[in-house]
């Protein structure tokens, strides 16, 4: 990273107004995730806050005690499901659990890509979903799960607690080339500017979305996904 670059990041964290990392990070994803979701499904009310008030009313609480009581065990479930959340969405700008999908000796799925081999909380998801099909939640969908549960990681964060429409439906493909094609420590930060810049994020966006691994003060000194000339940055703003 250049002296430019440097500059850049450095400017963008002097002019944040953003309140705190968790609590944007999950703001700024579900922007995003929502006006994604709202143009595949413009022709359809089902995607909407309380989707499952009929079928499964309990399911946002079931979800909520369950991700702060996992939270008092090990703090560090916070960052890494607000991250899950980030790398289902940023893959292919679906928000629909495609990183969850594991591939065979022939297919490789984005699990299989080097940007997710670090990732976390895969085994919380399997847990709520378990919990919930107990409860007769069946129809709860994964995706809706990982949204749902990064929203209440970042309020155990303590950041502030947002309404999410839910319905959204699992997909059924993933690709390990969209998962490569995520940011890297070893991209530079015109490219990493570039990448977020594609995905409909500002540059102050990108930076609150990269420094949220390291900020957590029970993560990552440095980000596993970034490294830490990134990080050392950011952390001046955590």
């Amino acid at each position: 990273m250049g002296v430019l670059g440097l500059t850049l990041v450095v400017l963008v964290l002097a002019t944040s107004s953003l309140s705190t990392p968790a609590e944007a990070t999950g703001a700024l994803m579900f922007k995003k995730s929502t006006k994604k979701k709202a143009a595949s499904t413009s022709t359809s009310t089902k995607f909407k806050v309380g989707f499952y008030t009929g079928s499964c009313a309990t399911v946002e609480t079931r979800i909520k005690n369950a991700v702060v009581a996992q939270a008092k065990l090990d703090p560090t479930i916070i960052p890494a499901l607000i991250r899950l959340f980030f790398h289902d969405c940023f893959a292919n700008g679906k928000c629909d659990a495609s990183v969850l999908l594991k591939g065979t000796s022939t297919t490789k799925t984005e699990l299989d890509s080097t940007t997710n081999l670090t990732l976390r909380g895969l085994d919380f998801i399997d847990f709520l979903k378990s919990m919930l099909t107990k409860a007769n939640c069946t129809q709860v969908s994964c995706a809706d799960i990982v949204a749902l549960s990064a929203r209440d990681a970042v309020v155990a964060g303590g950041g502030t607690f947002y309404s999410i429409p839910t319905g959204r439906m699992d997909g059924k493909v993933s690709l390990k080339a969209d998962a490569d094609n995520m940011p890297t420590s070893r991209t530079p930060i015109t490219g990493i500017l570039a990448q977020f810049s594609n995905k409909g994020f500002s540059a102050q966006e990108m930076v609150v979305l990269t420094g949220i691994p390291q900020c957590h003060r029970t993560a990552f000194t440095c980000s596993p996904h970034f490294g830490c000339m990134h990080s050392n940055i950011l952390l001046g703003r955590c």
